[in-house]
């Protein structure tokens, strides 16, 4: 239902710069929000959520309603040029004698019904509610033909080996007969791949005592929700096999898991299908439950063609895209990646990513992910906002590879994992494929050997947590655990004359040089210099990992400028466990390139530990010319 002004708004194409809507002040905009009108609610609750929001990073006083007049409220139709998809945007002016802020955000975008003459204006689509209707296993089935039959770089010559055992899911047969196959080595036949949340403990695992009775009967009513639910998808698509890691790795053997494990990559790559659930928290969610009905119902508008034909939009409150539970876990990164095809059960709708193509239920736009060369698909991002990636030389596959894993590392370690120990192997099939595109090079413990010594020059993006178990050495990002961002390998510069790689060396656990680690070095010879770091007092513009560096030993007074005095700033991987202000710490410097060098500490042996990394100040260049070469092994 809409209200007397709100009936009267017309969805016209193309868009136009003239507001739709406006409320004179906020009073006018609650008072017309309290009324039956389903678009004055939507404005008013986004005009709330909206300043809570500014709230959380600017502070209560930026948007405070008391301090801060709300007018001129207004709605506009748009379809702005860093936008992919048409929208309802709002903006409100908040000012006081000081200050004015103005703000756009919008709601969850316009879609039509697909015989509506909208629709041939609008790409947005409805969305249903129920999961498991014929209608959508069809439009699925159509994805699929569509990549099979007509995409070209998808198509596939013949059916994939299949893994050392798969669950047999009784096509034709009752869904209870499904069991447990070994089949012969190197026999073929599509088979899907589950990637989901864990999230605990599951029921009904392979184990050594399972094993003979899962030949005969996988137990499927015993299995976790998600689990029936994959099977069941499997079977409704006309897939005969699936492999689910629960179900197929017996998971009281580590030598079983260490093996399989290693072999995951190619299980997901090969697979036909990768069916992802992508909302399921944990196993027992399951996705095919009834969605949610949302909180706001669309609301119909009217609509007008340039040649004047008459049909209807519908606005919704929210995006239908969000985050999911998934992408939030390490081990289903990889996953994703190496998948050729993915069905993606999300929250709100059903997706489907192959080489060729993206499509969705709401058939919302997606832009591809910054960078990720040699994969075997591009990498999408579900939202409206486009963001721009680097330019590359076709031939210059060097900085291609390069920026591919810089966007691998940063990805995937913001991810979590249950167990520290599985930082490196959770990567390890992805690690695996990526050297195939990287022939000569030598992967060492999470870093490419070519791509030294840039590729030391990594910072964590909050405070490291370094393991209390022995994970990496101190030279690879894979020794803590937190956000990582690989500035060196975002340069473009191809060498770096102020040091050079002498030795590189890394142990590996079972000889799996993509898993486990279990010590390694990397033997440099260049400029080395002792410099002092501090953290600074009362510092706003800084955080607790950020230092100042100073080229002498000693306190800071009262009366010293630290900006004036210092050589550069250094940034600490792993907050130290006492805070001393203003006190000087020895730290040796370590040159890499221009401005740039890693931080480290002398052990007692005379071999060096890797502790954050400098950038020397523009005008400080000159301090490291007396510094003499000198051959260092950092571990």
């Amino acid at each position: 239902m809409l209200c007397d002004l709100c009936s009267r708004i017309i969805i016209t194409a193309p868009s136009s710069e003239t507001p739709i809507r406006i409320y004179a002040s906020q009073l006018e905009l609650e008072e017309c929000a309290k009324k039956p009108c389903g678009f004055c609610r939507m404005i008013a609750q986004s005009h709330r959520e909206e300043h809570k929001r500014w709230d959380t990073f600017n502070g209560p006083t930026l948007w405070d309603a008391k301090t801060f007049s709300h007018s001129d409220l207004r709605v506009y139709y748009t379809k702005a040029s860093m936008e992919f998809e048409t929208n309802i945007t709002w903006s409100c002016s908040q000012s006081d004698l000081h200050r004015r802020h103005s703000m756009n955000p919008g709601l969850g975008g316009l879609f039509a019904h697909r015989n509506d003459p909208a629709a041939n204006y609008f790409v947005g689509r409805e969305i249903m509610t129920s999961p498991t209707s014929d209608i959508m296993y069809d439009l699925v089935k159509s994805w699929i033909k569509q990549c099979v039959e007509n995409h070209r770089t998808c198509k596939t010559k013949a059916a994939s080996t299949l893994p050392t055992r798969v669950i047999d899911v009784a096509l034709g047969r009752s869904i209870d007969q499904a069991f447990l196959a070994e089949p012969d080595p190197g026999t073929r036949g599509e088979y899907a791949a589950l990637s989901y949340c864990w999230g605990g403990s599951q029921t009904a695992t392979l184990t050594s005592g399972t094993f003979a009775k899962k030949r005969s009967d996988i137990g499927y009513r015993e299995l976790d929700k998600s689990l029936q639910d994959a099977i069941f998808i499997a079977r409704k698509l006309d897939i005969p096999y699936i492999w689910i890691d629960s179900q197929c790795i017996l998971q009281d053997s580590a030598e079983d898991w260490q093996r399989e494990s290693a072999r995951m990559g190619s299980i997901y790559h090969d697979a036909f299908l990768t069916i992802q659930l992508a909302a399921a928290e944990n196993s027992r969610a399951g996705c095919l439950a009834e969605r949610p009905r949302p909180e706001i119902p669309p609301v119909k508008l009217r609509f007008e063609s340039p040649d004047g034909t008459l049909g209807s939009v519908y606005v919704r409150y929210r995006s239908v895209v969000r985050d999911e539970p998934i992408h939030k876990r390490g081990w289903t990164f990889q996953e994703e990646l190496l998948s050729r095809r993915v069905l993606c059960y999300g929250h709100n709708q059903l997706s489907w990513e192959c080489r060729e193509a993206y499509q969705s239920e709401s058939n919302h736009v997606i832009r591809e992910e910054e960078f990720y060369f040699g994969l075997p698909k591009p990498t999408r991002v579900p939202q409206r906002f486009n963001i721009s990636r680097p330019n590359f030389q076709p031939d210059d596959s060097y900085h291609q590879l390069s920026w591919t894993w810089a966007n691998v590392v940063e990805n995937f370690t913001q991810r979590q994992l249950t167990f520290s120990k599985d930082k490196l192997p959770a990567l390890a099939g992805l690690s695996r494929h990526i050297s195939t595109t990287r022939p000569g090079d030598k992967y060492l413990a999470g870093i490419w050997r070519n791509d030294l010594p840039r590729a030391l020059l990594w910072g964590c993006i909050d405070i490291g947590v370094r393991p209390l178990e022995y994970r990496a050495p101190s030279w690879s990002w894979a020794s803590l655990d937190g956000p990582i961002g690989i500035i060196g390998l975002r340069g473009m510069s191809q060498t770096m004359d102020f040091c050079r790689v002498i030795d590189t060396g890394t142990t590996v656990k079972d000889s799996f040089e993509f898993g486990e680690v279990l010590g390694g070095y990397i033997k440099l010879r260049g400029r080395l210099k002792e410099a002092w770091r501090m953290r600074i007092e009362n510092n706003q513009k800084l955080d607790d990992v950020v230092q100042f560096l100073f080229d002498r030993d000693r306190p800071l007074t009262a009366s010293d400028r630290p900006y004036s005095l210092k050589i550069g700033f250094c940034q600490v991987n792993v907050l130290e466990p006492v805070r001393r202000y203003n006190q000087p710490s020895s730290t040796w410097c370590f040159r890499v390139d221009t401005t740039e060098g890693l931080m480290l500490h002398r052990r007692g042996n005379g071999e060096f530990e890797r502790i954050g990394t400098f950038e020397l100040d523009e005008d400080k260049l000159e301090w490291f010319e007396d510094a003499t070469e000198e051959t260092i092994l950092i571990v």
